[in-house]
């Protein structure tokens, strides 16, 4: 009789099997879940991995290609300078050259960054930290936020294979995934929890085939397949990036040549008094190309030039774009960025420096600069300066700042 009753009254009703179904299944799920993030967040770690070597190897030969096209394009724009085609296949390659330039930028970033290979104890580590703390365990909004920023730390945790970092975000988690309330409540709780796992699986399935179907993690695989390093695939890149390299060099050199030749026979023709006279725009014509049009309707070199000259035309300040100007003291000529004559004849100008971190560009600053001082410019009274910041950046209130003093000066 005791044992029957035993029985009776321990049977599990339908709803604690059905709890007991449910957890098996979303424990299941977590397990399975941590892992593809596991998968997920090592593929990534390659492919970066693969990136910066890359770029390590042949990053330099893209942008040197790529800033001789622009060089090249250029060139051919101001051999034919209304030819509005030649403006702006010029435009294309030097954004080309700068998206090249931004890339390799990125990629330095993480030019230290050790080959990623993690350890299994890593790899554990994180299947730990991402069933224990994922966010679709997470029982209300606040929850699932604090979730959300603990994997994101575990994850930059395990790309730098930090395993003691892993084991602290461990330590620290707290959940507050005390869901209470009866056996209904969890019920609700883990079929919330099953379905958004299952959605979490395939956004993992379908980030990991994005990430393989793409053409780095192509050269991934392909760079892997070669066995033998004489025959390494970057290696036939790096050839014949350099050939091109060496064709585009004797391409610009024939440019210049060309360019020096019809600007010769321009003076000639200046000088024998066959054409007028705007040496001016002779002088811009041979230094470079300008397809930039400003909103007082001149044509600029650059960008940066283009939002100086809309803040100058804004305030109402009159100048000169590239006015050949001659030294008082050493001689010689020079056609600064911006020139602006006082009501007492008295010349102040304005200089943009755009590529400072290239170091024949800052060479070239510096013996402009000198000569702007040997001949009596002097800095924050009839000579400025202003430029783009390290990461290419403009800050047009930094701009419009120095204007007002050029007005004031005025």
């Amino acid at each position: 009789m005791t044992s029957f009753l035993n029985t009776l009254f321990s049977k599990e009703t339908p709803e604690q099997r059905e709890l007991a179904a449910r957890t098996t299944t979303v424990e299941a799920l977590q397990t399975q879940v941590a892992q593809r993030e596991l998968d997920l967040a090592t593929l990534r770690g390659e492919l970066q991995s693969f990136k910066t070597m890359y770029y390590q190897r042949v990053g330099g030969l893209y942008r040197e290609r790529d800033d001789l096209e622009a060089e090249v394009a250029q060139l051919l724009a101001s051999l034919e300078p209304t030819d509005a085609a030649r403006l702006t296949a010029a435009q294309q390659a030097a954004e080309q050259a700068q998206a090249t330039q931004d890339e390799i930028n990125e990629a330095a970033s993480h030019s230290e960054a050790a080959p990623f290979k993690p350890s299994d104890e890593l790899k554990s580590a994180y299947r730990l930290a991402a069933k224990m703390m994922h966010p679709d365990r997470g029982v209300s909004d606040d929850d699932r936020v604090y979730r959300n920023e603990m994997m994101a730390k575990v994850n930059v945790a395990y790309e730098r294979m930090d395993l003691n970092a892993i084991s602290h975000l461990v330590n620290e988690f707290h959940a507050e995934a005390n869901i209470g309330g009866g056996i209904g409540r969890e019920l609700v709780m883990l079929i919330r929890q099953e379905a958004a796992l299952k959605d979490r699986l395939t956004a993992i399935d379908a980030k990991i085939a994005a990430q393989q179907s793409d053409e780095l993690s192509k050269l991934k695989a392909y760079c892997e397949a070669s066995a033998a390093d004489d025959t390494h695939p970057l290696n036939t890149l790096s050839a014949s990036l350099q050939s091109e390299i060496n064709a585009l060099n004797t391409r610009v050199l024939e440019l210049r040549q060309i360019a020096d030749d019809m600007q010769a026979q321009r003076q000639a023709q200046v000088m024998a008094g066959q054409t007028p006279t705007p040496t001016e725009q002779d002088l811009q014509n041979a230094s470079g190309v300008h397809i930039h049009r400003t909103d007082r309707g001149d044509f600029v070199r650059s960008k940066s030039e283009l939002v100086v000259a809309n803040v100058l035309h804004a305030l109402g300040l009159e100048y000169h774009y590239e006015r050949k100007i001659e030294g008082r003291n050493t001689g010689g000529k020079m056609l600064p960025d911006f020139v602006f004559i006082s009501s007492k004849d008295e010349l102040f100008v304005w200089e943009h420096l755009g590529m400072l971190d290239k170091p024949e560009y800052r060479e070239r600053w510096d013996i402009k600069r000198r000569w702007y001082e040997d001949n009596g410019f002097v800095q924050g009274v009839n000579f400025f300066v202003s430029r783009d910041e390290s990461d290419g950046s403009l800050d047009s209130q930094v701009i419009r700042k120095i204007a007002l003093l050029v007005k004031a000066m005025l």
